[in-house]
Parts: structure tokens; C-alpha cells; sequence
């Protein structure tokens, strides 16, 4: 799929990948994508796993996933993206996400 900045109403089937995804700027941008159907991966450096659960589990949708992985652990975002490759489920939304696990694993 050719990616473009034209504005859309629908983000089904793509995943948002959202480093500091659970702090205020990141929790909005997820409200926002999550409401327009994307299923969002929220990175979270500085709380603690319930909250940052809770906070997932609030999002408009269903299937969002929270992570403790500061952007400064290349190791951590390896780890999440090859979580998230390994789930069947997940697996087949990131055929027609952004950006597949492996080119996910090559940006960090």
C-alpha cells in the first residue's frame, strides 16, 4: 500500500506504534488513531504496567497493547516487534500496516 499524506477517515487494519504512548501527547494521539480504527501499541517508559494496561484498555476499539519499552532500548523495540509479529492475530493487521515487523526491527 503506497503511503500518502492525504487525510483519511479510516485506519482500519493499520497498527500505530506510539513511543511515549501513554503520557499525555501519546495517550491523546492513540485516542485519536484508535477512533479512527487503528489498533495501537502503546510504548510506556515511566509507570507502572496496571496503568498503562488500564489506559490501553480505555481506548476507543478493542486489541490495543501496552509495552515498558523506553525508545532508547533498541533490544526492548526488537522485543516488541517481534512480540508482535509472533501473534497470529496481530500478525495479519501488520501485513497491511505502515510498516511490517521487519521494517519496524530496521528503524531501530
Amino acid at each position: 500500500m503506497p503511503s500518502t499524506f492525504a487525510p483519511t477517515d479510516s485506519l482500519q487494519d493499520r497498527i500505530a506504534v506510539i513511543t511515549g504512548g501513554t503520557g499525555a501527547i501519546g495517550l491523546a494521539t492513540a485516542k485519536r488513531l484508535a477512533t479512527l480504527g487503528a489498533r495501537c501499541v502503546l510504548l510506556y517508559n515511566s509507570e507502572s504496567a496496571e496503568s498503562a494496561a488500564a489506559k490501553a484498555a480505555a481506548l476507543p476499539g478493542s486489541g490495543h497493547l501496552c509495552f515498558n519499552a523506553p525508545i532508547t532500548d533498541s533490544q526492548a523495540l526488537k522485543s516488541v516487534a517481534a512480540e508482535i509479529e509472533n501473534s497470529a492475530e496481530w500478525y495479519t493487521s501488520w501485513s497491511t500496516a505502515l510498516a511490517t515487523p521487519r521494517q519496524f526491527q530496521q528503524l531501530i
